[in-house]
């Protein structure tokens, strides 16, 4: 009886490790998952692969493909060159001239057979591979609703996910329509502080054009211009395919049509306009030009003065109605425009450098080789043996820089400076080291290194970008 016992239960088990007839799993094939029945086929050449909606396809003695039903039973007969899973109530089949076609449940042909490669149909369209290497779509009539265009690593072609989105070029995510509406894949330098400009950035299309896209990567503003420059005061610079320059908002509308030979951003509300060489002049955002094309050469509006060049008599800065309101008188515009209420010009006698006020009055002396804006109420120049210096609004010598190897501007009253060993650290507005130089310089950041709200982005010792506090802690 022990000796029953024992035996029934070493069968139990040898029948528990046998697969069950009709057993059901869970595959994924690209972005589809579909539920299908593993079943044993004895009498088949190669082997009955995975069920796909009722039917599995199968291989005979004479390497031609057909399907059988889930009870085994030949649906389908095999002859075909290749075949694949039914998806949607269609399969792609081979036959002998070496084309993809597809047939349905009954194994008639429904879409004939016209290419060397094909993927599945998934909601509703299937890639196909056109004669110039080049992937498209169709629908369940044979009908092309997506151009051959497209390129993919994927074997057998891009498809439509369950949110009727593909991945094309490996970059780019078209909706059923074949327009582009997200960029997948984008430089490391996405997460810059100065890629995104007003909440978008430019972004060149499949096709070479560039349109826009936001802080998801979704496409804004379709792929349509020649070139595509930041946005600045909520308008950025087109340029269409004539070569001509114009200005379209957030929206994508031309506002200002591209008929420009040049143009620069808008700045306080005006911008720079060229016809042609030294014909240039200003235009609101509505396209009214308020200063005429007749001007050799202008800079952007800052602190509400701009400097123009008009010939001797309409020589200095202008203001917001193209009034001349600042006559050049024994000197020049050398920065172009205001910043903290100083503009630095150049003395038509010495050709040194130094500041006017608002009222065209030289209040720092042409004293200096070069010269830079205010920031945080000091300026960098440059003495005669271009050793760097720092002044105030007087004037005055506060910093002495010529220990630094490099300098930059101050922000947030930090000023970065690399010492002799290449390394980036941060003096104070008294000169004094704030934050000691341990990090790595970037030439990618270097433009960048300006604290704002009390942080910046700086290269660690171990070649991370990290972002610090004025104490040199690493922040979030």
């Amino acid at each position: 009886m022990k000796q029953r016992i024992i035996i029934s239960v070493m069968a139990l088990s040898m029948l528990a490790t046998v697969p069950a007839w009709g057993q059901t799993s869970v595959i994924k094939r690209g972005s589809s998952q579909q539920t299908v029945s593993k079943k044993p086929a004895f009498k088949w050449a190669d082997k009955a692969y995975s069920y796909s909606e009722g039917l599995c396809w199968v291989k005979d003695n004479n390497g031609k493909y057909g399907y059988i039903d889930e009870k085994g039973k030949l649906v389908i007969p095999c002859k075909w060159r290749d075949a694949r899973y039914f998806s949607e109530g269609l399969a792609r089949v081979k036959n002998d001239n070496e084309r993809w076609g597809f047939i349905d449940k009954t194994g008639g042909v429904v879409i004939e057979f016209r290419w060397e490669q094909t993927g599945d149909f998934h909601q509703g369209q299937a890639g196909v591979k056109g004669d110039n290497g080049k992937w498209g779509f169709i629908d369940k009539t044979g009908t092309l609703t997506i151009p051959y265009k497209w390129d993919t690593p994927a074997a057998h072609g891009p498809e439509f996910n369950n949110d009727g989105l593909a991945i094309v070029n490996g970059k780019y995510e078209i909706n059923k329509s074949g327009d582009v509406v997200k960029v997948v894949s984008f430089p490391t330098c996405w997460d810059c502080d100065s890629v995104l400009s007003e909440g978008l950035v430019e972004v060149k299309g499949p096709e070479g054009k560039y349109g826009y896209v936001d802080k998801d990567k979704k496409v804004v503003i379709p792929f349509k211009y020649h070139s595509a420059f930041s946005f600045h005061e909520g308008m950025a610079i087109v340029k269409n395919e004539t070569n001509k320059f114009g200005f379209i908002d957030k929206t994508g509308q031309e506002i200002i049509p591209c008929k420009y030979s040049y143009v620069e951003n808008f700045s306080e509300g005006m911008a720079i306009v060229h016809k042609e060489q030294y014909k240039v002049g200003f235009i609101d955002k509505k396209g009214n030009e308020i200063v005429p094309c007749n001007l050799k050469n202008a800079s952007s509006f800052k602190e509400g003065l701009a400097y123009v060049d008009g010939g001797k008599d309409f020589r200095g800065y202008i203001n917001n109605k193209g009034e001349l309101v600042i006559k050049a008188k024994g000197w020049y515009s050398v920065s172009y425009h205001f910043s903290e209420g100083l503009a630095s010009v150049s003395s038509i006698d010495n050709k040194l450098k130094g500041y006017i006020d608002k009222t065209g009055k030289i209040v720092i002396p042409c004293k200096w080789k070069r010269t830079h804006d205010f920031h945080d109420g000091l300026a960098k120049v440059y003495n005669e043996s271009y050793h760097p210096f720092f002044i105030d609004r007087t004037g005055k010598v506060v910093i002495d820089a010529t220990r630094w190897k490099k300098i930059g501007e101050f922000s947030e009253g930090l000023c970065w400076v690399l010492d002799e060993n290449q390394k980036l650290g941060f003096i104070d507005k008294s000169g004094a080291i704030a934050i000691p130089c341990i990090f790595q310089q970037d030439y990618i950041l270097l433009k960048n290194y300006s604290f704002k709200n009390g942080k910046v982005r700086v290269k660690d010792e171990n070649g991370r970008i990290v972002y610090i506090d004025k104490n040199g802690n690493v922040v979030k």
